[in-house]
């Protein structure tokens, strides 16, 4: 108790003070720099998740010059152009058709393929080699087609940038080329000013949740099938890579695996994705059989 009576002025004391130095705080006042902290964010953030078609093409271009000079673009003009063809043709399917879509095979061994806001994807040369058939490269183009209608990469961008203060929230950056342009070692497209290596490796290393790559797989799936492919590949291929055994392989895989979610994980997304999908059915290819009907094409049948 002596023990007791003796702390017990001592706690009160520095309670006392304790309320008095919290009575001495404006609270309202820094409830408000806080809010107002949050949404400045929060603005900032959309700038660059919600940036224009102009600005999200640049920044794309610049980006891809990035990972181009890193994966050395195949040095096959046949192979180029029939990627294209066949990437064109399912981007055309999508929601954002009048993009200026490009499609480039890299030489890097590793099986991945890289969508870059504004409408390029790069496709590796291991993941060609993986490719059974044109539908699965379908499937492929059009899970990472869907990555770029529905802005993923620019999303979790806009959060890295805004936690790392790469936005020019003050001003926007204008020049001949409507406000982008490159100065020395930084990136400036509209509002985002960053240091140009350290935007192209946190693009490299992003990793997009399972809903957004569930988002993309289902893509993935519908815009094959409207493209002719049949819906069923996608889950064939995905399945597939889930058993991987080869060691030779899974290492090819690495890279992939970094930035997506297990592929058995997307083999089930992309089944259930198959159940809900209407106007094909798995194994029926996208559009019902061709038939002649009776008559010679004038509407008068056949006596």
């Amino acid at each position: 108790m002596k023990h007791l009576a003796r702390t017990l002025p001592l706690a009160l004391t520095l309670g006392l003070a304790c309320s008095t130095a919290f009575a001495d705080i404006d609270w309202f006042n820094a409830a408000t720099k806080v809010g107002n902290s949050v949404i400045k964010n929060s603005a900032e953030r959309d700038k660059i998740a919600n940036m224009s078609e102009p600005d999200e093409i640049a920044l794309g271009r610049r980006l891809a010059g990035g990972v181009l000079a890193q994966y050395k673009p195949l040095q096959n003009d046949n192979l180029q152009r029939y990627l294209n063809k066949v990437g064109l043709w399912v981007a055309l399917q999508s929601s954002r058709p009048t993009l200026p879509w490009r499609f480039v095979a890299s030489e890097s061994k590793s099986i991945n393929a890289y969508a870059v806001p504004g409408g390029i994807i790069i496709v590796t040369q291991g993941m060609l080699n993986a490719l059974n058939n044109e539908a699965e490269l379908g499937c492929v183009l059009g899970h990472e087609v869907g990555h770029i209608t529905r802005k993923h990469h620019l999303t979790v961008l806009a959060d890295s940038l805004t936690q790392k203060g790469w936005i020019d929230g003050v001003t926007e950056v204008a020049s001949d080329e409507v406000g982008r342009k490159s100065m020395g070692g930084q990136i400036v497209v509209g509002a985002v000013k960053a240091p140009f290596q350290e935007l192209l490796n946190k693009y490299m290393s992003l990793s997009l949740d399972r809903a957004a790559e569930t988002e993309a797989d289902q893509d993935g799936v519908v815009l094959a099938a409207k493209a002719g492919y049949d819906p069923g590949v996608c889950l064939a291929f995905m399945q597939r890579l889930a058993s991987t055994k080869s060691q030779a392989q899974a290492s090819l895989m690495e890279s992939l695996s970094k930035t997506h979610p297990p592929a058995q994980n997307r083999a089930e997304d992309i089944e259930a994705t198959l159940r809900r999908l209407s106007g094909a059915m798995p194994g029926e290819g996208a559009r019902p059989a061709l038939a002649l009907n009776e008559g010679d094409g004038s509407g008068k049948k056949k006596k």
